[in-house]
């Protein structure tokens, strides 16, 4: 009986240890002590009454910080707000996963108001927009260099490390008649981020076409406990035998406005619980790299609850 009750606590504790605890807590959301200690991921809302892009902050357990895109330009401000709430006066890593204006429209706003120590950019750095022109100026006026990252360069920070696994560097010598919207959205910075035991794979706006060279590529490697869905959850994106292959517990969806179930239903199909940073607010992701904790700053209703 004794053998029974045993093996008994010890399924219950495995089970617990391994589901991510999630906790509706607007006030938790923007608290250092919550992560203190610990590596926190902070999935940005960016409302607006147009598509205002993403944005993510990543600190470190000795408190140094990544950010990863900033959103269009008019959401700058709202980046730079969440920073000040979250007391970030110098950004160590900037990545801009690719050169679309809801990716690195916002970064100009941010490089203006803090320092940076390096910045990662995709291949396509000579696209020509308005948007691109002003993030280029804003690190030039910090004499940042652009760092181009390709598959298998990787940095570490705080034993978090951090592994690109796409692009290629065919899109190196791309032209700008050559740079459609997908291969923009293609030639995203994909990359693993690694901390204990836990997995986390940031897929920017890749398609269905990258994702089919990574299973390719990596298979089982591409397991992850977290995933950033590609390209804000849209259908071009997230096929079942990527989506089967990472398999992992929970992802996040940056969007702004959420009307198509498709892709969110994939997930839930394979067990993955889907955070959608229009309907949960800012989310943020707490682990010491075996525990893991989700806070969100709204309360589901209705068919999401």
């Amino acid at each position: 009986m004794l053998k029974r009750t045993l093996l008994l606590m010890c399924c219950i504790v495995t089970c617990f240890t391994s589901i991510a605890m999630a906790d509706v807590a607007p006030e938790k959301v923007y608290d250092l002590s919550v992560v203190d200690g610990k590596l926190g991921i902070w999935f940005l809302t960016l409302p607006g009454e147009d598509h205002t892009g993403e944005s993510i902050l990543i600190r470190t357990p000795n408190g140094h910080t990544v950010l990863v895109d900033g959103g269009i330009p008019e959401a700058g401000v709202l980046v730079n707000e969440a920073l000040d709430k979250l007391n970030v006066e110098k950004i160590d890593v900037m990545i801009g996963t690719h050169m679309h204006i809801d990716h690195i429209g916002g970064l100009a706003s941010v490089l203006a108001q803090h320092e940076v120590g390096k910045l990662y950019i995709s291949p396509l750095k000579d696209y020509q927009t308005n948007a691109v022109a002003s993030f280029k100026a804003a690190a030039a006026a910090q004499k940042l260099p652009l760092t181009v990252a390709v598959e298998g360069d990787q940095f570490a920070l705080d034993g978090v490390s951090f592994t690109f696994l796409s692009p290629v560097d065919k899109y190196a010598d791309m032209t700008q008649k050559q740079m459609t919207e997908r291969v923009l959205n293609d030639s995203s910075l994909v990359f693993m981020m690694a901390y204990g035991n836990i997995r986390i794979l940031f897929c920017g706006d890749m398609t269905r076409m990258v994702e089919t060279d990574l299973v390719e590529s990596y298979g089982d490697k591409l397991k992850a406990d977290l995933i950033k869905v590609g390209h804000h959850g849209s259908v071009d994106a997230s096929s079942r035998e990527f989506v089967e292959t990472v398999a992992a517990k929970n992802s996040v969806m940056c969007i702004y406005a959420f009307n198509d179930f498709s892709i969110y239903d994939r997930y839930k199909k394979v067990g993955n619980r889907p955070y959608v940073t229009s309907i949960d607010g800012c989310v943020l992701y707490v682990t010491d790299g075996e525990q893991e904790t989700f806070y969100t700053e709204k309360e589901r209703k209705g068919a999401l609850k």
